[in-house]
C-alpha cells in the first residue's frame, strides 16, 4: 500500500509503469510454455543441475560478467527516461541492489527445468584452461556487440554468429575439443546435442527471469523511498509551477 498525498498520488504508479519493459517482450517473444519434452530423456537419468554446478558454468561462461554489464547498461538507458527530480540517492540504491542480484540462483530453477548435472559439466569443459577462457571473452564481446545493436535475449546470442570464423572463435572451439580426452569429448559432444533443441528456451526463460528479479528490486526500492519521492516531485512541482 502507497501512502501518499493527494497531490502528489501518481508518483510511485507512474514510476512503476517504467521499470524494466522487457519482462514483457521477453515473455511475449518466448515460444508457448511446453513441458521440457526435449529434456525429457535427460533429467530422469542425470541427478538436477547444483547450484555450485550451475555456478562453475555460468562463470567460466562469462555469462555473470556478461549479464551483470548488459543490466548496466540497460540501467543507464533507464536514468535518463526517469524525471528530473528523481533522487539521485534513490537510483544509486536501485543500481546497487541490482548488480548484487545473484543471477545463479535466479537462473537455477530455469536450468533445472531443461538440463541435468552431468550435461551442464560436460559443457563447462568448453571455457575451461587458456583456450577455454579465450572462447568466453570472444563470444561475450560477440554477444555484447549484438545487444549494442538493439538484439535481444536468444537472438542476441544467436546474432553474429555467421562471424565466429572471422573473429577466431570457431578455430578456438575446434582447438578446445582437441584439448579434451577422447572420454570428455564424448560428454562435451553429448552435452552439446542435448543443449541444441531446448536453448531458445532456456535462453528466454532465464530472460524473463532475471527480468522480474529487476522489477521486484525495482519497484520494493520505490516503495522504501516513497515519502522522499513525493518530497522531490512536490519541490519540483513548486519550483516550476508551470510544469506538470
Amino acid at each position: 500500500m502507497f501512502f501518499l498525498r493527494p497531490s502528489a498520488s501518481l508518483v510511485v504508479p507512474f514510476l512503476l509503469s517504467i521499470a524494466f519493459g522487457q519482462v514483457d517482450a521477453a515473455q511475449s517473444n518466448s515460444p508457448t510454455k511446453t513441458a521440457p519434452s526435449s529434456a525429457v530423456g535427460v533429467l530422469p537419468q542425470e541427478p538436477p543441475v547444483s547450484r555450485p554446478i550451475l555456478d562453475d558454468y555460468l562463470r567460466a561462461a562469462g555469462s555473470l560478467e556478461g549479464n551483470k554489464a548488459v543490466a548496466k547498461a540497460q540501467l543507464d538507458a533507464m536514468r535518463k527516461t526517469l524525471p528530473a527530480w528523481f533522487p539521485q540517492t534513490v537510483w544509486d540504491e536501485v543500481v546497487r541492489k541490482v548488480l548484487a542480484v545473484d543471477l545463479t540462483e535466479v537462473y537455477l530453477p530455469v536450468y533445472q527445468k531443461y538440463l541435468g548435472a552431468d550435461t551442464v559439466s560436460a559443457l563447462t569443459l568448453l571455457y575451461q584452461g587458456p583456450t577455454g577462457e579465450e572462447i568466453a571473452r570472444i563470444s561475450s564481446r560477440r554477444i555484447m556487440a549484438a545487444i549494442q545493436n538493439g538484439s535481444k535475449g536468444y537472438s542476441a546470442d544467436m546474432q553474429g554468429a555467421d562471424t565466429m570464423a572471422a573473429n577466431g572463435e570457431d578455430a578456438l572451439v575446434s582447438k578446445r575439443i582437441k584439448e579434451l580426452t577422447p572420454e570428455q569429448q564424448a560428454r562435451f559432444i553429448k552435452a552439446e546435442a542435448l543443449l541444441k533443441p531446448v536453448l531458445q528456451q532456456l535462453d528466454n526463460e532465464q530472460n524473463a527471469a532475471f527480468s522480474r528479479k529487476v522489477n521486484e528490486v525495482w519497484k520494493a526500492t520505490l516503495t522504501a523511498h516513497n515519502a522522499e519521492l513525493v518530497s522531490a516531485q512536490n519541490a519540483a512541482s513548486h519550483a516550476h509551477p508551470s510544469k506538470q
